[in-house]
């Protein structure tokens, strides 16, 4: 388990029995998504052998002051110059003093997909009048 970053979802046991056709439920550990070739995070027990399923380490995305500067938004619940997001993770920004949100762009809680999540903040904010 401890290899392939997983661990029993409804126990905190190392090991664990299972009997034959029995089904078993793991969990990725903090800061692990599954692996997208892995085949499910629930596995059957077949012919005495248990195929693990894997989890791999989240890919973080990182928001930068520039970027933030840029878009006239800032961290809404911390103050910080720049910010590690955990991909699959949500974050949250707040309008600068004196600019709205765009309501037809994205809106200011965003989730990390990694590939998407800079540009759905960029350009979502315009000066109030």
């Amino acid at each position: 388990m401890a290899r392939n970053n997983v661990k029993l979802k409804w126990i905190s046991q190392e090991k664990l029995e299972v009997p034959i056709n029995d089904f078993v439920e793991f969990a990725c550990k903090l800061g692990y998504q599954l692996d997208p070739v892995s085949s499910g995070l629930r596995v059957q027990c077949l012919e005495k052998n248990l195929t693990y399923p894997k989890c791999r380490k989240r890919d973080p995305c990182m928001v930068t002051k520039q970027d933030m500067t840029r878009n006239h938004i800032q961290l809404k619940w911390i103050a910080r110059e720049k910010l590690d997001v955990p991909g699959g993770d949500f974050v949250e920004f707040k309008c600068e003093s004196g600019h709205e949100l765009d309501l037809v762009s994205s809106q200011l809680r965003v989730l990390n997909k990694k590939e998407t999540f800079k540009r759905d903040f960029e350009e979502s904010i315009y000066p109030s009048r």
